[in-house]
């Protein structure tokens, strides 16, 4: 079960006696969510890392109905961490990807869209 994640955050880069939680928040259920960020491909030990977080959440913060669950955030994984996770009901991995660009064109036309704008501007106020 992939968890919902509502908007307001419990805390980005929550320190603990258990490491730096990356991104702590609540889902729509109320429950907790630990994320855990990676660039690029996540390694398999990345597992132990949430499962240490998850652990201290619920030694520490979690209220006894309160389930509290893992999300792995990385641009992939290797073969490994997907077999590890193949396992695991609490902890769920989410790929990311990003791309920039850049339009000179756009960019340009709004330019010229801005000068035209002031020019009129200036021309009714200099006929008065």
């Amino acid at each position: 079960m992939v968890p919902q994640i509502k908007k307001r955050s419990v805390g980005i880069r929550y320190r603990t006696e258990a490491g730096e939680i990356d991104i702590l928040c609540l889902d729509s259920d109320n429950n907790f969510v630990v994320i855990e960020l990676k660039r690029n491909k996540a390694p398999d030990k990345v597992v132990a890392q949430t499962d240490r977080y998850i652990a201290w959440v619920k030694e520490n913060l979690a209220q006894p109905n309160q389930q509290v669950r893992g999300l792995i955030i990385a641009k992939s994984l290797d073969n490994h961490l997907a077999y590890t996770l193949s396992q695991r009901q609490n902890i769920a991995f989410w790929a990311y990807s990003w791309h920039l660009r850049f339009d000179k064109n756009i960019v340009q036309s709004e330019l010229v869209k801005s000068t035209a704008a002031d020019v009129n501007s200036e021309d009714t106020t200099n006929t008065k």
